[in-house]
């Protein structure tokens, strides 16, 4: 986790260099239009995870690991967290008396807030927003796929797509930030949800020439097909480099160049997943594998008897050929011959197995990245440069004065 500059004026210079910094402090605005809420009434519930697809993946207890820290199993960039938000629980009279606003004693259990609106009154605040790329306080959805209670009021938390979970500098550090209601109102603050999320670990596996040197389960023999697993690390035991062969999807198999030192990971699903709208689209069913690994991939085999398919990629919602070669017999580990099917040279992407007889959909190029660059018709890039040299030049010359003095 990156350390929060303790000086105020190094964090201005330091956020002043990029006009896309994201600010230590993240406040969203009252924008809800139910009835006003006491915020100093309510209390945290529960933390559900939710996938970049909308799906609920899974839900922890704030505080079941001690001092709030709690671990998800499954976060990574660009994820999203819904909190539980509760009416507290009155335990004596002067809580009812708060909670009830009049001289009635009350018991009032701890209920979520549903079938309301978010109230006006309310706005989110977050502490130490580093990874977070948006938040609001919203109310879910009749019919919504990330688990939630229909009708709920939730704080809705986006993290960031610009970090890697998944990689080695960042996988076990912590994700903490701390999050309240501020009450625009009654002027009070709810209390803090203290949020100490950890990322994942990863087990390592040893890819090693010498099986006599396996103790446990994390090794392979690199003369074997090694059936691919998520949130691993590969790493090549007893061999400066060698060409390996992982098993992904059961019938795909990935040749890939390992080297000693090197930590590789297989970062997607190791399964194809049947796509609605490609099946519905081509009106025949198609499953797509996600290949996102940092692994020297060198080519890829996908398995057919017959020489009455081809290789596709998933670009912009639309099926690409992909230039491939059908062989009868393919062997790259001595001795070992896999399977038979189509040879291909693909990297990261998204890639199906199809009929041949299937006709695909002409894609236009987009242009590159630097074409955009060089068009000087947005003055986008020329707003960048400009806020950064004014910085630059702001920097020196506040040096420059405290020389001068």
């Amino acid at each position: 986790m990156k350390k929060v500059l303790s000086v105020l004026l190094a964090a201005a210079m330091v956020m002043g260099m990029s006009v896309s910094a994201f600010a230590a402090e993240y406040s969203a605005p009252a924008t809800g239009t139910g009835a006003a809420i006491d915020a100093s009434t309510i209390t945290w519930g529960d933390a559900i995870l939710v996938n970049e697809d909308g799906h609920y993946d899974e839900t922890v207890s704030q505080g079941t690991e001690g001092e709030g820290v709690v671990d998800f199993y499954n976060l990574t960039e660009g994820d999203t967290i819904y909190f539980e938000i509760y009416n507290k629980e009155c335990t004596n009279e002067k809580e009812a008396h708060d909670c009830a606003k009049d001289d009635t004693f009350c018991t009032i259990e701890a209920t979520t807030l549903v079938n309301q609106k978010v109230p006006s009154n309310w706005m989110l605040k977050i502490k130490n927003s580093e990874y977070i790329k948006d938040a609001e306080l919203v109310r879910a959805a009749a019919n919504n796929t990330a688990g939630l209670e229909a009708g709920a009021v939730y704080a809705k938390v986006v993290l960031n797509s610009d970090f890697k979970a998944m990689d080695e500098q960042e996988a076990g550090e912590l994700l903490k930030f701390f999050m309240y209601i501020w009450d625009t109102e009654y002027k009070v603050a709810s209390e803090y949800a203290n949020v100490h999320f950890a990322f994942a670990k990863y087990d390592v596996v040893y890819v090693t020439n010498d099986m006599a040197l396996v103790d446990n389960e994390t090794y392979v023999s690199v003369y074997d097909v090694i059936e691919a697993r998520e949130d691993v690390y590969y790493k090549l035991h007893g061999k400066n480099s060698a060409t390996v062969v992982f098993s992904v999807d059961e019938a795909v198999y990935v040749t890939a160049k390992m080297w000693k030192g090197d930590s590789y990971m297989i970062k997607s699903d190791v399964d194809a997943v049947w796509s609605k709208d490609l099946s519905k689209e081509y009106d025949t069913d198609i499953e797509v594998l996600t290949i996102e690994s940092n692994l020297d991939i060198r080519e890829v085999l996908w398995e057919s008897a017959k020489d009455n398919k081809q290789i596709v990629e998933v670009i912009d919602g639309a099926l690409v050929a992909v230039d491939s070669e059908w062989v009868t017999k393919y062997e790259v580990i001595d001795g070992v011959v896999l399977a038979k099917g189509y040879i291909a040279e693909t990297e990261e992407g998204s890639y199906a197995l199809i009929s041949a007889d299937i006709e695909l959909i002409e894609v236009e190029e987009e242009a590159t990245e630097e074409e955009t660059k060089e068009n000087p018709s947005t003055g986008a890039n020329d707003f960048v440069g400009a806020a950064v040299a004014l910085a630059v030049v702001s920097v020196a010359a506040a040096g420059a004065l405290a020389l001068k003095k």
